[in-house]
């Protein structure tokens, strides 16, 4: 095994606790998922030559979301059925750490091409059962996105047009946030967030499919919100 991949080996054996993360730390790990996950397993070769030929700098816009692409691909892909609980922390607390590190890293706004972590971020608090600081990051997230583009119901923000993106990250965010509420029983609140993503969402005349973003179909989770507040 390579020195720089020992720390990625380290996250995925499940010995990371949460620690302050170095820039070299974040360097071995990526390049562990980078190989072993997105060039080997997902045989995305493109995605491994942009990763080895770009310097590694956390001030760099472009290396961050490089980085951000593996901390997403190590989320998404990590074999969660199969590891033992401990494994499944210590991703999961990585995937927080790097995160929590990208966010305050980022200087480029994230309607023009910079990362925006909030949703991500938010999620891993709520797999780790920490309910309340998800809200917390949806919630920042739903504030900065709003002051940054004026977003108003039925708006995409930033460059999100030219993308073909369907839905907005600010109502991926107000149906995460809705969800979570709703898991804690806070119905009232939960349906009021979830109307306003489902309300933007029609003003486009969209119908609400079921989707990774939204993936109960926000009407559904509405309903329940309803159920719940009656």
């Amino acid at each position: 095994m390579s020195i720089v991949t020992k720390f990625g080996q380290h996250v995925v054996s499940g010995y990371y606790e949460g620690e302050n993360l170095t820039e070299q730390n974040i360097k071995e790990a990526c390049k562990y998922i980078a190989e072993a996950l997105i060039r080997d397993l997902q045989n995305n070769k493109e995605f491994y030559r942009e990763w080895k030929n770009t310097r590694p700098n956390l001030s760099d816009g472009y290396y961050r979301s490089l980085v951000y692409y593996c901390c997403c691909a190590l989320l998404d892909n990590y074999n969660y059925e199969g590891s033992t609980e401990r494994e499944c922390e210590s991703v999961l607390l990585f995937g927080r750490e790097l995160l929590r590190v990208l966010k305050e890293k980022e200087t480029d706004s994230p309607l023009k091409g910079g990362v925006a972590v909030w949703s991500r971020l938010g999620a891993v608090y709520q797999e780790l059962g920490d309910r309340k600081k998800a809200i917390q990051e949806f919630r920042e997230g739903i504030d900065v996105l709003t002051d940054l583009s004026g977003w108003k119901p039925g708006n995409l923000i930033g460059n999100e047009s030219d993308f073909g993106v369907k839905y907005s990250k600010v109502e991926i965010l107000y149906a995460k946030k809705g969800a979570c509420h709703l898991e804690m029983g806070e119905h009232d609140q939960a349906l009021s967030d979830l109307n306003k993503a489902l309300d933007s969402v029609n003003r486009r005349g969209m119908d609400d499919i079921v989707t990774e973003s939204f993936p109960n179909g926000i009407k559904n989770l509405a309903s329940r919100a309803k159920r719940g507040a009656a």
